[in-house]
């Protein structure tokens, strides 16, 4: 062998160790970003890391299978998906490896995958109970591979859930019902109806738990189905566990006009906080959720129900940054909000989110003692224009304006106008018909629910002003309605100023 064959040899082969070393350290980390940082730089190996992550495939370590699925996010498709494919469509391979690339086929690079190349497995079945063991094994030491595992799951096929359920009959009740509570919270009906039926074979507090939850916030028929099971437990002995001495602070940010908020769920046990963080669409239900386990102190400073705070979202202290204006709202009042988001998930088939399944049931558990309160909305007025502007130039409502389509040549002519009132006027009347006639109706529910947010903040004019634009935004043309008027003439005014900052930084 020639001495130049060697050290090419050598120095790969201290390649391939720097990779096996740095894919491990990358199981390791548990900081999103940095775990993303660290799969991105390992993807720059390209074809080379190709072969060494395949070798992973068959491991039963869940957080190295995530860092290398990781790495396989960040590889070009077109090079690393026929790759697995080719995995998955051999027969020599066995069903552990088979299985891992066709999850990292569906999640990490979303490839379609047939139904029929799952019955093509030798025995899906021994690989689940494996996935598992895995997951019993681990979620002390680590709740968040608990919820990583649901989060796959949910993205599989409604049968491969159904499978998991089954394969949950081999393993002790009690170490089933963490991953019970999270798919009994799966929006797809059969598989919540799955969960019910296994809960009922095995009679137990924290099952009876699990199903008061369902009869609470589920969509029928799982809501019924939980009840009707909730009802036999009790009838069969089975009683709640006694509820921890907790108190909740609930604060909530008022919708945008795009029905989207932000609530905080301050969970106090014994002096020590914990904060789950909720963001929600009216549309949509609860999209994205994470959870603090130990809140430092002064983040929520304590304040009395109804007063405002407001909260700096940036991340750099040392740069501004935009304000959330949070609420200090009644328990009941957020319950209420809550239950209305969550049944707006099962609606949309938008699934909760999996820190929202575990951490949220607390919520739901320990304040279960408070009613549901409600609100009386005053009568609808005629609208005014003026009271739109007072509303909308409350400081909480500063995302409050209608964001236009834009024409380059226009406003190319508005900068050569001036950039002044009299043009922003003539704008406006050159705009109006560019937002289609079908978003006013769509705003009315934001203005419902803004109008409670500003009554529970002691703003009883303003909640008037907003049932009134809600009316407004149901009955009126755009022609008629001062409060679809103000959103646009606002948008035009965000748009000029956006405009003046581009011309005096070309003038510069």
């Amino acid at each position: 062998m020639a001495k130049s064959d060697g050290g090419r040899i050598i120095r790969t082969f201290q390649r391939r160790q720097e990779i096996h070393s740095a894919l491990k350290a990358l199981a390791r980390v548990r900081d999103e970003r940095e775990r993303l940082k660290q799969a991105e730089a390992l993807a720059q190996y390209g074809e080379e890391i190709i072969p060494i992550l395949l070798r992973y495939l068959d491991t039963t370590d869940p957080f190295l299978r995530g860092a290398v699925g990781l790495v396989v996010s960040f590889l070009p498709r077109e090079t690393i998906a026929p790759r697995l494919r080719e995995v998955v469509m051999n027969p020599a391979r066995n069903d552990q490896e088979r299985m891992t690339a066709l999850m990292f086929l569906e999640r990490f690079l979303d490839e379609p995958i047939e139904e029929s190349v799952y019955a093509q497995l030798r025995d899906p079945h021994a690989v689940i109970v494996q996935s598992l063991r895995e997951v019993v094994t681990y979620q002390k030491e680590s709740p968040d591979l608990l919820l990583e595992y649901v989060s796959q799951l949910q993205e599989e096929p409604v049968e491969v859930a159904l499978m998991v359920l089954s394969a949950m009959s081999q393993f002790p009740p009690e170490e089933m019902y963490p991953l019970l509570q999270l798919l009994a919270q799966d929006v797809r009906e059969e598989v919540a109806l799955a969960v019910i039926e296994a809960l009922e074979r095995n009679p137990h507090p924290t099952g009876l738990a699990i199903l008061d939850l369902l009869a609470h916030l589920a969509d029928e028929p799982i809501r019924t189905r939980g009840r009707r099971a909730s009802t036999k437990m009790r009838m069969r002995g089975v009683r709640p566990a006694d509820r921890p001495d907790t108190q909740w602070r609930t604060l909530v940010t008022p919708p945008d006009i795009h029905g989207s908020q932000a609530f905080w769920l301050l969970r106090n046990r014994g002096g020590r906080y914990s904060l789950l963080g909720l963001l929600t669409n009216m549309a949509l239900g609860i999209q994205f959720a994470f959870y603090l386990n130990d809140v430092p102190d002064g983040l929520v400073p304590e304040q009395p129900v109804g007063q405002i705070l407001p909260v700096a979202m940036g991340d750099d202290p040392t740069q501004p940054s935009e304000v959330a204006w949070f609420l200090e709202a009644p328990v009941g009042h957020v319950r209420r909000w809550l239950k209305r988001l969550v049944m707006q998930n099962y609606h949309s088939a938008y699934q909760l989110p999996v820190s929202y399944r575990h951490w949220g049931a607390h919520f739901w558990w320990e304040t279960a003692h408070i009613p549901e309160a409600t609100l009386s909305l005053p009568a609808p007025r005629p609208p005014s224009l003026e009271e739109a502007f007072f509303l909308f130039r409350h400081p909480v409502l500063h995302q409050w304006y209608m964001d236009l389509p834009r024409d380059p040549e226009q406003e190319r002519m508005w900068v050569q106008q001036g950039l002044e009132y009299s043009t922003l006027l003539s704008a406006f009347i050159e705009v109006r018909d560019r937002v289609p006639a079908d978003v006013w109706p769509g705003l009315s529910p934001p203005l419902r629910a803004l109008a409670e947010w500003m009554l529970l903040a002691g703003e009883e004019e303003l909640a008037q002003f907003a049932v009134d634009g809600a009316r407004a935004m149901e009955e009126l043309s755009y022609e008629e309605n001062p409060y679809a008027q103000a959103l646009v003439l606002r948008g035009l005014d965000m748009l000029f100023t956006e405009l003046r900052r581009a011309r005096d930084h070309w003038d510069e």
